[in-house]
């Protein structure tokens, strides 16, 4: 978004002012969620490979 500064050298009222866009939620909670279970289900595949390796 915009970044707008103002600044004078008498008054001392200086202001940051900054706008940011909004970021719907649902879709940064789906992405959030999709990328936490395919990381689990990553994590499940490649431990239950490991263990047919060594038996006992």
């Amino acid at each position: 978004g915009p970044i707008k500064l103002h600044w004078t050298m008498s008054c001392g009222n200086d202001y940051l002012n900054v706008t940011t866009s909004p970021v719907p939620e649902p879709a940064t909670l789906l992405l959030l969620g999709s990328g936490l279970s395919g990381i689990l289900i990553w994590r499940r595949l490649s431990t239950s490979n490991l263990t047919g390796l060594w038996p006992g």
